[in-house]
């Protein structure tokens, strides 16, 4: 009994536990793309990502305000199952589109955030610092709100460097 032990101990430590399965890379034919945009000057601009379900896995909100020419990350999710896969620098760089002139700050930064946003930093040349305060106009349309505009089908933004 003792030398069937032991065998079955140096053959376990020999022996390499089985490889995990790799994960896969999401299928992009089933997942659809929406946008909407404020009512306002200074309102709050949404992206959202959902799948074949409906379920929006990964979601953006941001301000712009085009008289201080001043932009804010206000929050950026993508569930677990579909992070790393290049779904918040679309979404950033849809948000950005036309607009990298202007300074880009973020609201507080999660730690996800403050791994994120360094290498954001890196690609889009914008501060996306965590912000001190809002610009006047924002301030106003926080207290004011008027709302959003219909969700529209966008396309995929396509990848950017």
């Amino acid at each position: 009994m003792t030398s069937l032990l032991g065998w079955w101990r140096r053959h376990e430590k020999r022996s390499a536990p089985p490889p995990l399965p790799r994960p896969q890379p999401w299928d992009t034919t089933r997942e659809t793309w929406w946008f909407r945009q404020p009512t306002a000057p200074g309102g709050h601009y949404r992206i959202k990502v959902v799948d074949d379900t409906d379920y929006a896995f990964a979601t953006l909100d941001w301000r712009v305000c085009h008289s201080c020419r001043y932009g804010l990350i206000g929050r950026i999710r993508v569930t677990d199952r579909w992070q790393r896969q290049g779904y918040g620098r679309l979404m950033l760089h849809r948000a950005m589109r036309d607009l990298t002139h202007y300074t880009w700050m973020t609201t507080r930064q999660s730690p996800d955030g403050q791994q994120f946003f360094p290498a954001m930093r890196v690609a889009t040349g914008a501060a996306l610092e965590p912000a001190g305060a809002l610009c006047p106009h924002m301030r106003t349309q926080a207290r004011h709100s008027t709302g959003s505009a219909p969700w529209q089908q966008e396309s995929r933004p396509n990848a950017v460097a």
